[in-house]
């Protein structure tokens, strides 16, 4: 196992990160993420991961927070977006989550999670027929 001979192998542990999350191991998840952070901080993909662990938790606070570090290392992921999106739309701020769909959407016009948050939003803010062209597409 790579981390026997290199504990501090970033890229490892962002793989076994990863592996406790889909295994709903988010407190483990959480502080194998961390570690990763103190040897390479500069990691957007990182703290894209801690905020859906965050999320998955239902503390969306954490999730933004965690977020917008991830935007300001690497603004052009349309499913950074998508989960802020979603976290919007779970706090039922239909506004913000439309924004966050959108700036998404302009980076790829395609993404389903970005499509899919931009018509509940519009739906919840009562723009029906905007929600419905989405659908129809």
């Amino acid at each position: 196992m790579v981390l026997q001979s290199d504990p501090e192998d970033a890229e490892a542990l962002v793989i076994l990160g990863h592996c406790k999350i889909d295994t709903r191991q988010f407190e483990e998840a959480t502080t194998i993420l961390k570690q990763c952070l103190q040897y390479e901080s500069n990691k957007d993909y990182v703290f894209y991961l801690l905020s859906f662990t965050a999320y998955q938790q239902g503390n969306n606070r954490v999730a933004l927070n965690y977020l917008n570090e991830a935007l300001s290392i690497f603004p052009y992921n349309a499913g950074y977006f998508a989960l802020a999106a979603h976290v919007h739309l779970d706090d039922k701020n239909y506004e913000k989550a439309l924004v966050a769909a959108d700036r998404g959407l302009l980076i790829d016009a395609e993404n389903v999670s970005c499509l899919n948050a931009r018509s509940t939003a519009l739906f919840r803010l009562n723009k029906k027929d905007a929600a419905k062209e989405i659908i129809q597409v």
